[in-house]
């Protein structure tokens, strides 16, 4: 699979990154960033210069302790925007799971969404800091932009090197979810963007949890850089569960609107991931290959297998995620980030049933 050298680009458009009393106003261009103000937040598509935001229960490993759990509770830790020191070289390959290229292609297209979602993220969260009263949950609002800030510039890293192999028709995939997050935050209340946010939040604790109890089927064998980046990502969304929800009721509450939140989040991330999918195994042949379309429909199913019970806990009337506790491996991951965090950027995929990172 051959390298595009110089594939198309967008350029020249312009978007507000942070807002607030003094914007910070990007215009993208493929080698270099011109801004009106030091950015932190940057999605841009092609290469860019980056501006970093500174910012044993069981056998089976499943769960921790309520001791543990506390400390994955934004009200008595800090969140920290851990810079990990992945590499994405252009010898990966989009296909980062050669016994699962179907599974590959839907990771793919859900990375594809996070250089537009999560600056959405950020925004409407950075909104919503002037109607928070609570100290605290300040703190932890600033604590989770940091990380969504990180995660949104290591996707867009990994994102580059799918287009660069060829995976061109994303570049309109990518147009497309800018204009839509474009249009929530020109259009649509900011009662809207911050349930959406909450239920993006609550889609993403239930990921994280399958990702994690599931890594070994997931992830074993495969490129663990890839395998690393969205285990990583997914710890961090574990760790700050709460602030999207505490934020969303904080301002405005509402049980209604929140489960709403809940399935229109839910379904516009899927729809797009499934455009992005489409897409990428259309290009390596595989969307027209009966078996290659039974092997997706079964991890499709697998999904929704996994994620209902979450989204149907997440759609309860005394849900909060404080109340979920989380997988230990995931706590795990967080003991050996302050002593190990090189190694947690390639992790063994070759024993990812192991109990421990």
């Amino acid at each position: 699979m051959g390298l595009i050298s110089n594939p198309p680009i967008l350029v020249g458009w312009k978007t507000t990154i942070l807002g607030g009393d003094s914007p910070l106003v990007a215009i993208y261009y493929p080698q270099q960033v011109h801004t009106t103000d030091p950015v932190e937040c940057l999605p841009v598509l092609g290469e860019a210069y980056w501006s970093t935001l500174e910012n044993d229960m069981t056998n089976n490993d499943t769960h921790s302790t309520a001791s543990d759990h506390a400390r994955l509770n934004p009200s008595q830790v800090d969140l920290v925007a851990r810079k990990m020191p992945f590499e994405f070289s252009d010898d990966i390959d989009p296909q980062w799971n050669k016994q699962k290229p179907e599974w590959s292609h839907m990771v793919n297209g859900a990375s594809l969404a996070m250089p537009f979602l999560e600056p959405f993220l950020i925004r409407t969260l950075r909104k919503s800091l002037s109607q928070i009263e609570s100290t605290q949950l300040t703190q932890d609002v600033k604590g989770y932009i940091a990380q969504e800030g990180q995660h949104f510039q290591q996707h867009r890293k990994f994102n580059d090197t799918l287009i660069q192999h060829g995976h061109v028709d994303l570049i309109a995939i990518e147009q497309q979810m800018k204009k839509e997050f474009d249009d929530f935050e020109k259009k649509r209340s900011q009662k809207f963007n911050l349930a959406y946010a909450a239920g993006f939040e609550s889609m993403a604790l239930g990921i994280g949890h399958w990702l994690i109890e599931d890594r070994e089927f997931l992830f074993g064998n495969s490129d663990s850089r890839v395998a690393s980046l969205v285990l990583w990502h997914f710890v961090e969304e574990i760790e700050h569960k709460n602030v999207a929800i505490d934020a969303y009721n904080a301002v405005y509450g509402g049980y209604f609107y929140r489960v709403y939140g809940v399935f229109y989040a839910t379904m516009h991330v899927i729809k797009h991931t499934r455009k992005a999918y489409k897409a990428m195994l259309t290009k390596d042949g595989l969307w027209s290959k009966l078996s290659s379309r039974w092997k997706l429909q079964k991890m499709i199913l697998r999904f929704y297998w996994k994620m209902i019970p979450h989204v149907w806990e997440a759609c309860l009337p005394n849900h909060h995620p404080s109340k979920i506790n989380d997988p230990k491996w995931c706590l795990d991951w967080l003991k050996k980030y302050e002593s190990d965090h090189h190694s947690l950027a390639l992790l063994d995929t070759g024993n990812m049933g192991s109990k421990y990172p």
